[in-house]
């Protein structure tokens, strides 16, 4: 049940919960509104999808909330939240989203791990998911999982049976500590670029840091409708020469069809060593 009105959850209170669980009822004159916080009524923290939680007044800092959805329900795109105070992270739609109708924000908590579409991809086939899948890259490299070199592989994953559509290529660029032991999964899910000649649909670059122990697995991508350089482009000339920039990659059971003349499926150079391509397709 998700952010019924708040009649109903008074009434489902009165039948179901005694007068003693009732913690608090708060009117709000401004909205008309009342907060009802009862014992055992986890529903109450329970929104079907982001816009249903943006439009929930009665938030509070410190609330930890669930939803079931991004953009519909079921979509995969669900995520558990921490309300926290405005401006505390930039915003980017996923890690951190501005809340209009109680000026907070809500911060994605990943119990079960990140995945695409808790930014907001779609991966209905149609549907440009570039923006959301970037902003999803860029946080993930930024984290601190990522980055800390533990052994303890983080993981970014794609939604079983989405198709995601990039009109535009996708970056990865290591940050200030480098990357060490992620994953990227695309998971049973598949990619249809529309990029065009003279971009790359993955490009992955070495920046002034370094990259080690990274794998990419279960790529399924058609190259059918786009013209891109390349489906993944690794570069490490922008580091010292020699250094490995980008060192022990793993590509497991890549499967890249369709590609057009003039376009490579994979490109690798500079500064790359320990290249793996496992279970072909």
């Amino acid at each position: 049940m998700a952010n019924k009105k708040i009649s109903e959850l008074t009434e489902l209170l009165r039948a179901n919960v005694n007068t003693d669980d009732v913690l608090a009822i708060v009117d709000d004159s401004a909205t008309e509104t009342k907060k009802i916080k009862a014992k055992g009524v986890a529903q109450l923290n329970e929104f079907d999808t982001i816009s249903d939680l943006d439009s929930c007044p009665w938030l509070e800092v410190g609330d930890v909330v669930m939803t079931h959805g991004y953009n519909s329900l079921g979509d995969g795109g669900g995520n558990t939240y921490e309300i926290v105070p405005a401006a505390t992270g930039t915003a980017d739609g996923g890690a951190y989203i501005d809340l209009t109708t109680s000026g907070l924000q809500a911060k994605g908590l990943f119990p079960d791990g990140p995945n695409f579409n808790q930014w907001g991809a779609t991966g209905d086939g149609t549907t440009d998911d570039s923006t959301a899948i970037q902003a999803a890259i860029d946080w993930w490299l930024d984290t601190t999982g990522v980055t800390s070199g533990t052994g303890l592989p983080m993981k970014l994953s794609g939604y079983p049976g989405a198709d995601y559509r990039l009109n535009t290529g996708i970056t990865l660029t290591a940050t200030d500590n480098g990357v060490d032991h992620a994953i990227l999964d695309f998971n049973g899910s598949s990619v249809t670029p529309y990029v065009s000649s003279g971009s790359n649909v993955f490009s992955f670059n070495a920046g002034s840091y370094l990259w080690r122990n990274f794998k990419i697995r279960d790529l399924d991508m058609r190259m059918n409708n786009s013209s891109a350089d390349a489906g993944i482009f690794m570069d490490g000339s922008d580091n010292t020469p020699g250094s490995e920039a980008l060192y022990r990659f793993v590509i497991d059971n890549p499967v890249i069809e369709g590609i057009q003349a003039g376009s490579s499926g994979i490109h690798i150079k500079n500064n790359s060593f320990e290249f793996y391509i496992e279970n072909p397709m």
